[in-house]
């Protein structure tokens, strides 16, 4: 392909991501107007919402819950259209202020196993990561993350009754009251009795 096909073919395909982006902005932005206009109305006359819905019967019943969230400026009008992905959850539940960065392609800091900081999208991030980063209702701080690490460390040894730590070896007999007792069937060295009947 020479280039003046190669710089063509860009500069249409350019065209095409151009328009779709204006389009796909003026989507949300007529999605966040009516979701607006439904919040105006509801809190103008409550009863308006039983007329609206009547009249947008096509629109599924869980909509208008969501569409008074997007008016209230509680979620992000990209939530309403899948783009939270497998963590949309756990996005709704921050603050509108953090979901715009969030849908802006902000990072976030993440405080490795290393106790290295390594900034990630949330949007690709692992469920591990989301879970160590994501607090009930805000973004933790690497403070926040540290102190959760060592937490969660505490419980897990814990809850093993500590077996997080390791144990010392323990010996194929107990010496008691000058007698040797045998745990298993052992074979033993002629240095093994010789420090048994040392420690006797």
């Amino acid at each position: 392909m020479s280039n003046a096909v190669e710089k063509k073919s860009n500069a249409v395909a350019r065209n095409y991501i151009d328009e779709f982006r204006k389009a796909w902005q003026n989507g949300i932005d007529g999605l966040s107007q009516a979701a607006q206009v439904y919040v105006d109305a509801i809190d103008a006359d409550s009863d308006i919402s039983k007329q609206l819905q009547d009249e947008f019967s096509d629109l599924p019943q869980g909509v208008w819950g969501q569409l008074e969230q997007l008016g209230r400026k509680m979620i992000h009008p990209k939530l309403l259209m899948g783009c939270g992905g497998r963590h949309a959850t756990k996005i709704k539940k921050m603050p509108y202020s953090v979901q715009n960065r969030i849908f802006a392609g902000d990072t976030f800091p993440l405080l490795t196993k290393d106790n290295d900081t390594l900034m990630i999208d949330v949007r690709n991030a692992t469920d591990e990561q989301v879970e160590q980063l994501f607090d009930r209702d805000h973004i933790r701080t690497l403070t926040e993350q540290k102190v959760l690490r060592v937490s969660e460390t505490s419980n897990s040894t814990k809850s093993n009754g500590g077996a997080d730590i390791a144990e010392p070896e323990r010996l194929p007999y107990i010496i008691k009251e000058n007698r040797v007792i045998f745990r298993r069937d052992v074979t033993l060295t002629k240095q093994d009795v010789r420090n048994i009947l040392a420690q006797m």
